[in-house]
């Protein structure tokens, strides 16, 4: 371009062109700087030859010029092809006659009998006796083929190309070498008898064979290149304009404050054009349009926008600073004028003669006031090895040249990190699935219908391999160690092994905790020390994990020991960023910068890209990004040394910390003892390097995680385990290391497929997969049993193989090999939950039954109460009663019955008294007291008789002891499922007396009543929940902060809690979710609380909060898997009770499945977090405490359910698991059978 440039010259061909560029034309040298300029951006697909759709923020980056031209493109596309087809032609057969010896005769025809028959002789002999040659069919091969016809058609035009390109411009050593090759393969006399090419439709060859295919669209494109460089030269404003407009693009992209938001664009190499397209299809008719904002400052945005009118040959700059402001920019054959809005002019410039990335800059310095050269891309290069870290959206890379690898004692001369230089995000369209490419965007619009692709899509199986590509687009390599993290399992990572599997020679995972070490070792130059635990802490999305990795010391051997991960805090990156920026962005908004920046990117003063929503735009300032920066997760030394202790790890002699995540602050640790900072990519270059020199010493090696499959036997479920917690394994890439299986497995006869549930880690994280058998034997005619043949071959794609060998040799198979999977299920099974039961109306309890009892009703019952509740008042307050008088005797008046026991007969207004001695209560009667009371019944003899005599104004004890049994039942009854006395379909009369006997029971407890009696006082308070008295409402919420109350009063608030509709009763479930303290009895005590109150009330658990639910699942999962596992066959009944009621509550947290809150229905589905500990723990007490619970419920009717369940088919398998641990397990892994169980009733007993 800043040649020195001569007046223009009409031309159309390329070979004139050539001469053009040679004689300086100055046209024919904007031409020549267009095509490299367009070339020079664009990536040519490798089979269609046609250029990818590519992102506009690609198009408009700053690459090294190739000196590239529309026909050296063509060169360098069949390149390969070429050499190929003349080094391996295809041939013909060609039959013809011709004289051979006699001897090279193989056949003879008609031809040859004929011109024998002319020969003089009287036989064949004579006839060949002058000449022994003879006239015969022979065969040879020739390249006169309709695709070698092309083929020569085609090499001698781009001969006649590179010549003219020779004498004009010159060829560089690759085109000049081609030049040779195909010049020597036209002088060879086999190529010199193919014929012209005719213009014929292409044969199967040409089409499908990947090498003429190639040369077939090579020579189209030919025949079209004269018209096309003619075209171009011609209507040079028309290229040029489309050109300007991306380099203005470039130059935007280079401003800090500009983001202009991503489209994929089409390039037409045709013209040197583009045009928009959507998903894969160009919108014709569009002009080319970008658009974006201008960043005033942090919350002042205004809109930019830059389009190119085809149709007019102009430019229009757009933006609204206080005014708009509005560039054109008009290009004609000659020169580039540029005006404002007024249509006074600003700036011009010729059309030659001139650099086009100096005009765009100073056209958008002077419409914006500022501009930058343009972003420059660059791959990142080696020829020999790389290391990347794929722990952020920009992830770093360290390269390791061959020149490096040679030298000694590389570890010290390792080249430094690089940021990858693109980052990880793209748009993949909802409806379409095409993908938007954002890698390098400085914009991520959320208002499109579209799902955003980051870092963490690397995992996802729909979407990693476009995170990959990008991955290769910006690494060349041939060898790569991959750092993934090390609490992401083999199953999980199947997708990314096989994706590096794909995009690189050869890739390797390698854990980041092994790379961690190796850096610390690399840093300080510390030996390995037996004994030595590093543990690794890294920060997930949602949680915080710790990989131990301790020193080991066997047979002479120092090595690292990996262990499993664990998760040591749900506190991830995620809810640290939601705590953080809450209230400051919309809630998407947030999740985006959730998503596609790590938490270490967020905290950094760097360029980001600005997100678009709902038409507003987003940035992270200055104050927003300090307050990211104030969250972080604090690890306690106590915490941390317990997580280890439950995780088994024991027997280390030292303590230290690797943290990889600044978002991790460690308290009550030595200094000495934590790392922080570590380029982990420099330790995974060093132990390359180590095990490149020493290849068969060990380095590290792996603790397997526990892996098993849980199986029905004896009538309950036991554990197949296939990997131990004390598997070790050397890691080597490539190799299978078998693993001892000592167990048997039957294959059932009669399936064709069996699945089996699979279960990885141990303790709190376990993780579900899958695994199928499946075979073309299926389904067996008998069961068959197999030996079990477990390898493990790491880096693989599926690093374990399961193999399954009959023991008969009979069998109609040699073996099955398992097929591993994630755990998948619909929505809707992940959702399955069980309904609660009908809630009955108080209409319905007058013929209550329950169990297949008899009617009973309920509402009659209650009435009784109530009234004898409010006749208790009356005599203990009133000293008046229906049933129960008092009199005054005479003791002196005692006369001997038969048997010699004491009587009196009392003559009262009403009729004669009958007093008997066995009728005091115990010890009453020989206190002689004047004064009683007593039960007034009638006798057989028309007069009446004294029962349960007691001094005066008291109760009789064995009254006061059959009070539960009367009061209990239907009080409780009547007021479950939420329904209460102010109820409308509640009867009058009925709720008259609940309400004096309510009023009644309260008064009692202010007089000198039975402590028996004041208890079941206070229960029958509490069963009125929401209108209880605000008085005992208040003493229950006190004694929640007491534990010994707290204790005492359980039952009363298991059944004050009600719907928790009122203030007082959510306070008091709150209490109870977070009780006084929360370890031993006082967890006991607030869970079975719970498990009673949450069936009570329809509503209940749906008033929990998503925070609430899981603190409620890590208590009740932590307390069934240490606590509830102590509990022995001879307990007392209410200690199983006691287990059941908390059974009952995980049964009960199953139903938030059904919650309208999305996110609170996830957070319990099936496969989710809280529903797999939960899962965990039920399996855990199943196996060790599940045979005994049946034996308890089957020989003691009083330790019983109160959730009943329908339709629960249980397979004779499992005849010795109870029912509800069966029901639980069935919900809570998502077996297709959980839909039929069904809750038929809750009792109240």
């Amino acid at each position: 371009m800043n040649n020195e440039m001569i007046s223009t010259v009409e031309l159309s061909t390329f070979d004139q062109f050539y001469r053009a560029l040679n004689n300086k034309d100055a046209k024919a040298l904007l031409v020549a700087y267009l095509q490299d300029t367009f070339l020079s951006k664009i990536t040519i697909e490798p089979v269609t030859g046609e250029p990818d759709i590519m992102a506009l923020s690609h198009l408009a980056t700053s690459t090294k010029l190739q000196s590239q031209d529309k026909f050296t493109q063509l060169l360098s596309y069949c390149d390969a092809a070429l050499k190929t087809v003349i080094n391996y032609p295809r041939y013909k057969v060609v039959r013809e006659h011709d004289f051979v010896p006699i001897h090279k005769a193989q056949q003879l025809d008609s031809r040859s009998v004929q011109w024998l028959s002319r020969q003089p002789g009287n036989n064949i002999r004579q006839k060949l006796s002058v000449n022994p040659h003879v006239l015969a069919l022979t065969r040879r091969n020739s390249l006169d083929t309709l695709e070698n016809r092309f083929v020569h058609n085609t090499i001698q035009y781009l001969d006649y190309l590179l010549e003219s390109k020779r004498e004009n411009v010159g060829l560089n050593d690759d085109q000049d070498w081609l030049a040779q090759e195909l010049d020597l393969w036209g002088s060879k006399e086999e190529v010199k008898e193919i014929k012209a090419w005719q213009v014929m439709p292409p044969n199967n060859v040409l089409l499908e064979d990947k090498n003429y295919q190639k040369i077939w669209r090579v020579g189209n494109k030919l025949n079209r290149l004269d018209d096309e460089i003619s075209h171009i030269y011609n209507n040079i404003e028309f290229s040029f304009l489309h050109r300007l407009w991306l380099e203005i693009i470039a130059h935007l992209q280079s401003v800090k404050k500009v983001h202009v938001l991503e489209s994929m664009l089409s390039s037409d190499v045709t013209d040197l054009t583009y045009k928009h397209v959507y998903g894969s299809v160009e919108i014709l008719g569009k002009n080319l349009e970008a658009r974006g904002s201008y960043r005033l400052n942090e919350k002042k945005y205004i809109d930019i926008r830059v389009s190119c009118n085809d149709q007019e040959s102009k430019i229009i700059l757009v933006t609204n600073f206080d005014v708009k402001k509005y560039y054109t920019i008009n290009i004609s054959s000659v020169g580039v004028v540029v005006c404002d809005e007024k249509n006074r002019q600003i700036q011009s410039y010729s059309l030659f003669n001139q650099d086009m990335q100096i005009m765009a800059g100073q056209i958008v310095q002077s419409w914006l006031g500022e501009s930058g050269l343009p972003r420059v891309f660059k791959a990142l290069e080696s020829d020999f090895f790389a290391t990347i870290n794929l722990s952020s959206s920009i992830p770093y890379v360290r390269l390791l040249t061959s020149d490096t690898a040679k030298e000694k004692g590389s570890v010290k001369k390792l080249q430094s990190e690089s940021p990858l230089p693109l980052r990880f995000l793209a748009h993949k369209d909802n409806h379409t699935g095409e993908v938007l490419d954002l890698s390098l965007s400085t914009a991520i619009d959320l208002d499109q219908d579209a799902e955003l692709l980051t870092y963490g899509s690397v995992y996802d199986e729909d979407n990693a391999s476009v995170i990959v590509d990008l991955i290769a687009k910006g690494l060349k390599t041939p060898r790569v160690n991959y750092l993934v993290s090390d609490y992401i399992s083999d199953f999980d990572s199947k997708v990314i092994r096989s994706e590096f599997n794909r995009a690189f020679y050869r890739a390797t995972p390698l854990p980041k905790s092994i790379a961690a070490v190796f850096a610390m070792q690399a840093k300080t130059m510390l030996p390995i020390k037996k004994g030595e635990l590093y543990v690794v802490l890294e920060q997930g999305l949602n949680g915080l994990y710790a990989t131990p990795v301790i020193g080991q010391n066997s047979k002479q051997k120092i090595y690292w020991e990996r262990h499993p991960s664990f998760k040591l805090d749900n506190k991830g990156t995620i809810k640290l960023i939601n705590q953080a920026l809450k209230g400051e962005y919309p809630q998407d908004v947030i999740d985006a910068f959730c998503s596609s920046f790590s938490y270490a990117e967020l905290i950094k003063n760097n360029r980001k890209p600005a997100i678009k929503y709902r038409n507003n735009w987003y940035t992270l300032s200055e104050s927003n990004r300090e307050k990211v920066k104030s969250h972080y997760v604090d690890i306690a030394k106590s915490t941390l040394s317990n997580s280890l202790k439950e995780n088994g790890i024991n027997g280390f002699t030292s303590l230290n910390i690797i943290t990889l995540d600044p978002s991790i602050k460690t308290n009550g640790f030595d200094s000495k003892n934590i790392y922080k900072n570590l380029d982990i990519t420099h330790g995974s270059q060093a132990l390359f390097e180590l095990m490149s020199a020493k290849r068969n010493t060990v380095y590290w090696r792996d603790h397997l995680p526990k892996l098993l499959t849980r199986l029905p036997m004896e009538g309950r479920e036991v554990e197949l385990v296939f990997v131990d917690d004390k598997t070790t394994i050397e890691p080597k890439r490539g190799k299978r290391i078998s693993l001892e299986l000592k167990s048997k497995f039957t294959i059932p006869a009669g399936k064709t497929k069996i699945a089996l549930p699979i279960f990885q880690g141990q303790g709190k994280d376990v993780k579900r997969y899958s695994l199928t058998l499946e075979h073309s034997a299926f389904p067996l005619a008998a069961d068959i049993e197999c030996t079990l043949d477990l390898g493990y071959t790491y880096g693989d794609e599926e690093p374990y193989q399961l193999v399954f060998s009959p023991v008969d040799n009979d069998a109609p198979f040699n073996q099955v090999i398992a097929k591993w999977s994630n755990w998948e299920m619909t929505q809707e099974q992940k959702r399955v939950c069980p309904e609660y039961p009908k809630v009955q109306t108080i209409t319905e309890l007058i013929k209550f039954t329950s169990q297949g009892k008899k009617e009973t009703d309920i509402l009659e019952w209650s009435e009784r109460v109530f009234n004898e509740v409010h006749d208790y008042y009356e005599f203990l307050v009133n000293g008046k009663s229906s049933k129960r008088i008092s009199l005054q005797i005479d003791p002196s008046n005692y006369f001997e019955d038969k048997n010699g026991n004491k009587c009196q007969k009392l003559n009262l207004g009403i009729g004669e008294v009958f007093i008997h001695q066995a009728q005091f209560e115990d010890g009453v009667f020989n206190k002689q007291p004047d004064k009683i009371s007593g039960n007034l019944i009638k006798n057989d003899r028309g007069g009446y008789k004294l029962n349960d005599i007691t001094e005066i104004g008291a109760i009789p004890m064995r009254e006061v002891n059959r009070l539960s049994g009367k009061w209990r039942f239907p009080i409780l009854t009547l007021f479950d499922q939420e329904r209460e006395m102010l109820s409308q379909d509640f009867p009058r009369s009925l709720r008259e007396s609940a309400n004096l006997a309510l009023n009644s029971a309260v008064e009692l407890l202010t007089v000198n009543t039975p402590s028996k009696m004041e208890q079941e006082l206070r229960q029958f308070i509490s069963y009125f929940h929401r209108i209880m008295p605000e008085s005992f409402a208040k003493q229950l919420i006190e004694n929640t902060k007491n534990k010994t109350k707290l204790r005492q009063s359980m039952l009363n608030i298991s059944y004050a809690l009600g719907d928790c509709s009122t203030e007082w009763q959510k306070r008091l479930l709150s209490n109870i979710l977070m009780p006084i303290d929360d370890i031993g009895g006082t967890r006991a005590v607030s869970l079975e609380i719970l498990g009673t109150a949450i069936w009570r009330s329809k509503s209940l658990v749906f008033q929990l909060t998503s925070k609430q639910i899981n603190v409620l699942v890590n208590r009740v999962s932590d307390f069934i898997t240490k606590d509830e596992l102590n509990i022995k066959s001879n307990d007392k009944h209410f200690k199983w009770n006691s287990l059941l009621r908390r059974l009952e509550l995980v049964f009960a947290l199953i139903r938030l499945r059904a919650s309208d809150k999305q996110d609170i229905a996830r957070s319990m589905a099936v496969g989710s977090e809280n529903s797999d500990k939960l899962l965990n723990a039920i399996q855990l007490l199943n196996e060790n405490v599940g045979g005994t619970l049946f034996n308890v419920m089957e020989r003691d009717n009083k330790v019983k359910s109160r959730v009943h369940l329908g339709n629960i088919n249980k397979p004779v398998a499992f005849n010795k698991t109870p029912d509800i641990l069966y029901a639980l397990n069935m919900y809570l892994s998502g077996d297709d059978g959980a839909s039929s169980i069904t809750i038929s009733e809750i009792s109240s007993e």
